[in-house]
């Protein structure tokens, strides 16, 4: 099973960089650009 790391950044390039960090390092990132979305994923999807 893939582990899911939720990323919170509201820089699009950093979001980017991390998202496809994580990628290649076989994990299934969640993004998010907010605090308050954040916590709706969080509470929605199984964290690893």
């Amino acid at each position: 099973m893939q582990k899911c790391i939720l990323i919170v950044e509201d820089n699009e390039l950093n979001m980017q960089l991390f998202n496809d960090l994580l990628e290649t390092h076989g994990y299934k990132p969640l993004p998010s650009c907010s605090g308050v979305e954040a916590l709706e994923i969080a509470w929605t999807n199984p964290i690893s």
